[in-house]
């Protein structure tokens, strides 16, 4: 029988399905993507060529006819990225994170049985990996979706109880997530090591931030950057759990029933908490810098914020003084990166905006929980939950850069 294969451009996926009468092919990485996904697919399904058809697709929506496989290609650098190497070992890790939160498998971890208790979340589960070419197969999780930025951007918007529900149950599943993972035992980290890919995020944005600072001419650089390395480094050492660590707006998809999807799970393993959350606040604010950015969509943004906050302080316990500091560091870097990754969408009044408070909120950290300048959480506590208020002097400072 012949077959259909789609390629997603932000994922590097490809979707296999059964369909007609060819094998269609979409790869919208450019030169990004050198894997031979046709001679793959040809030995694979045991196919000449001739009926491999190449299909160039750049849409993340674009639905699938009939159910369907995800096939991932794992190049050894990163995707939107080239330049960055990114060790191939990352597909093992995803592959045996796949097994380990499948609810479904021969032995799960704990946490998998949030899937059961949120049946509106889902993950792709494990099909097989040849590790000889870099390829993952996996279940596809549904036609018709959109990483969690696009669906709140659309036209027409979601409607605005939709926004409070996705980001109430987001925020109470990442708080369970973290309390059925705190302080693994070594044995759960033997399962789960994920200690080279680790090195390599904190690394790429330690880099990064690095460059930003020393190009602006902050005079603190290299103290503030070496404060970040280091908490970087020592982040699983304490008040620390198992995550995704890569947790941003592109890894959170929303099909067309408003299940939310969360997909790339390269680096699963020994977290932080307070790292994760960080960057999904900030990379929510990044939504804020899209081309087509309103007022209506600047205002759902802030919803969906606070309320996915809310719904986390319920499940959480009240932030400690460790999980401040690192907050204060991980936020401050996300900010700091807005510098590099929207360089060619900020003006010097902008940038130097942004450079102020993420800059401030490294400086508030300190060199120790005993010297973290406190009043970077001086907000209106009556009315902001303790997580909200790590995250308002910043969200309040993005949001009026770009109105």
């Amino acid at each position: 029988m012949a077959q259909t294969l789609r390629l997603v451009e932000k994922c590097c996926m490809t979707y296999y399905s059964p369909c007609s009468n060819s094998t269609a092919l979409t790869n919208s990485q450019g030169s990004g993507m050198d894997f031979d996904f046709t001679a793959y697919l040809s030995k694979l399904l045991s196919l000449p060529p001739d009926q491999i058809t190449i299909q160039i697709s750049h849409a993340l929506d674009t639905p699938t006819p009939t159910p369907s496989i995800v096939l991932k290609y794992a190049p050894p650098f990163m995707a939107t990225d080239p330049s960055q190497p990114l060790h191939v070992i990352r597909q093992y890790v995803e592959a045996r994170a796949l097994v380990l939160l499948d609810p479904s498998s021969e032995s799960p971890l704990p946490v998998s049985s949030l899937l059961t208790k949120y049946p509106n979340f889902k993950i792709p589960r494990f099909i097989h990996h040849d590790t000889e070419q870099n390829v993952l197969m996996m279940t596809d999780l549904g036609s018709s979706v959109m990483t969690l930025d696009v669906w709140l951007a659309q036209e027409p918007a979601p409607q605005a109880e939709e926004v409070v529900r996705i980001a109430k149950d987001l925020g109470q599943f990442l708080a369970e997530f973290v309390l059925a993972t705190s302080e693994p035992t070594i044995e759960v980290l033997a399962r789960a090591s994920n200690s080279v890919m680790l090195d390599q995020f904190y690394s790429y944005f330690v880099k990064i931030t690095r460059t930003v600072l020393t190009s602006q001419g902050v005079p603190d650089a290299e103290v503030l950057v070496s404060r970040l390395d280091k908490a970087f480094r020592d982040s699983g050492k304490r008040e620390s759990c198992l995550g995704m660590v890569d947790l941003w707006t592109s890894n959170i998809l929303i099909d067309s029933n408003t299940n939310v999807c969360l997909i790339d799970w390269e680096f699963f393993g020994l977290s932080n908490a307070s790292c994760e959350l960080s960057l999904l606040v900030q990379s929510l604010q990044w939504i804020l810098f899209r081309p087509d950015s309103t007022d209506g969509l600047v205002e759902r943004t802030r919803a969906f914020t606070s309320t996915m906050l809310q719904n986390y302080a319920l499940r959480a316990p009240h932030p400690s003084p460790h999980f401040q500091r690192h907050a204060l560091l991980s936020y401050g870097c996300q900010i700091v990166l807005t510098l590099d990754f929207f360089k060619v969408d900020i003006n010097d009044d902008m940038k130097r905006k942004i450079l102020d408070a993420g800059v401030g909120y490294l400086r508030a950290a300190g060199e120790s929980v005993d010297m973290m300048d406190l009043s970077m959480f001086d907000a209106d506590s009556n009315t902001l939950t303790s997580y909200e208020n790590l995250y308002e002097r910043g969200r309040t400072i993005m949001a009026a850069i770009v109105r």
